[in-house]
């Protein structure tokens, strides 16, 4: 039997995991002919637990078995995930499924009103937490967290996971384990990262190989101002920008240094980074996107459960972490393609932006003051709404067509229920 025909609905499977299904049956080397658990099934099981959310691995199985027609086993999943070959493969199809992705979404570009972005990838990275296992104690491990580096794509919100960086078997510096895992991009990019990651010659020298970084200062930096940088007051996106210096330091090296005021409350912020050719102000507004890979981990923690490790094992946090990558990537894709084939968009959320903006503007200008223009400016999130995610859970079970589980996908993202 083919294994996506396994669950029960098959228009809204092959929807959803139509990528996935290619992926490992076209783009992976590293697919094995297995008796018992199949890689294919293993895969696409893996994903559905993300989607599906359950709230542990038996209850998964369970659910699998009485609702969408998996015959699973405990023991074969979990034994899965502690192989290192079954690793291999789960890594290599989530690389093939962005790559994927990324050509799927080739129109979508959250920065494309910027031309002077055209050609750059713009990353945030950072990392996420999540409790271990409830059964590590019980193994003899020291009850901990796992923390697992991601890296989100700004232009088209797809994400993937970059190391495991500590957990109970021991802990490992974010910076340290960023530099060791991190994908080098084939292009100029930029990468929007926290302050725990500010290494001046580390990313000195990346900077000469085109990869730049953007981050918010540290107090304890010592800088000394060398010179004030050419900036054009008069456009608009560089409102609230106080300062743009070049900034020295004891090591030798040298940051771009811009102090920003926020004109809606006033506070102030200083950012440094090594890019020294896009505005200042709009800098600022990328660092401000940055904020998306937190909405990020709170949709992996409370719209999807994933709130605890799967096991314990490097191979199976590692699995873990791709198969949210890889469940959050489908669930994009398919919503591009509601977007482009149905014209169903998340009209509830843009509108809830803008009134929330109006309020905004409304609050600071009875005291004399404005959001700053780039808020205006910022095409909308890319994040995946719980009532998007529940009409994909029901029509998941469904025995319905997909296409008559449209109407429910357009109520549930034109306004809340």
């Amino acid at each position: 039997m083919d294994e996506i025909d396994t669950i029960e609905n098959p228009d809204t499977r092959h929807k959803l995991f139509e990528p996935l299904v290619e992926t490992i049956r076209e783009r992976s080397r590293s697919r094995r002919k297995c008796t018992g658990l199949d890689d294919e099934t293993f895969l696409l099981a893996g994903c559905l637990r993300v989607i599906e959310g359950s709230a542990s691995g038996r209850e998964f199985v369970q659910n699998s078995s009485e609702g969408f027609g998996i015959d699973l086993e405990v023991c074969a999943f979990f034994q899965a995930l502690r192989s290192s070959r079954r690793r291999t493969m789960v890594e290599e199809c989530s690389r093939e499924l962005y790559r994927l992705a990324e050509t799927k979404l080739a129109k979508l570009d959250m920065l494309e009103t910027f031309p002077e972005l055209q050609g750059m990838a713009v990353y945030a990275v950072d990392g996420h937490r999540i409790s271990e296992a409830s059964h590590a104690a019980k193994t003899g491990e020291k009850a901990d967290t796992v923390n697992t580096l991601y890296q989100l794509d700004i232009r088209n919100g797809l994400a993937r996971p970059l190391v495991v960086a500590a957990s109970a078997q021991g802990q490992v510096h974010e910076i340290k384990a960023f530099r060791q895992s991190r994908i080098q991009p084939t292009a100029k990019g930029l990468e929007i990262v926290d302050r725990a990651y500010i290494d001046i010659p580390w990313w000195s020298d990346q900077a000469s190989k085109g990869s730049m970084m953007l981050t918010r200062t540290k107090t304890n930096m010592a800088p000394v101002f060398r010179r004030e940088l050419d900036w054009d007051r008069s456009v608009s996106i560089n409102q609230g920008v106080m300062s743009d210096r070049e900034a020295g330091f004891n090591c030798g090296h040298t940051l771009r240094w811009i102090e920003f005021e926020d004109p809606e409350t006033g506070q102030s912020y200083s950012f440094i980074t090594t890019c020294w050719s896009l505005a200042p102000g709009l800098l600022c507004m990328l660092y401000l996107m940055r904020w998306r890979i937190e909405k990020l981990y709170d949709s992996f923690k409370n719209k999807l459960g994933q709130t605890k490790a799967w096991a314990t094992t490097a191979h199976s946090r590692s699995m873990q972490a791709h198969f949210i990558c890889m469940a959050h990537n489908l669930m994009t894709i398919l919503l591009a393609q509601l977007a482009s084939d149905h014209g169903i968009h998340e009209h509830k959320v843009h509108r809830k932006q803008q009134r929330f903006l109006v309020k905004r503007e409304q609050v600071a200008a009875k005291k004399g003051l404005s959001i700053h223009v780039f808020h205006y400016m910022i095409r909308g999130s890319s994040q995946i709404t719980l009532q998007f995610i529940r009409s994909l859970r029901n029509a998941l079970r469904s025995t319905r067509p997909f296409l008559e589980k449209l109407a429910f996908f357009r109520r549930a993202m034109n306004a809340y229920i």
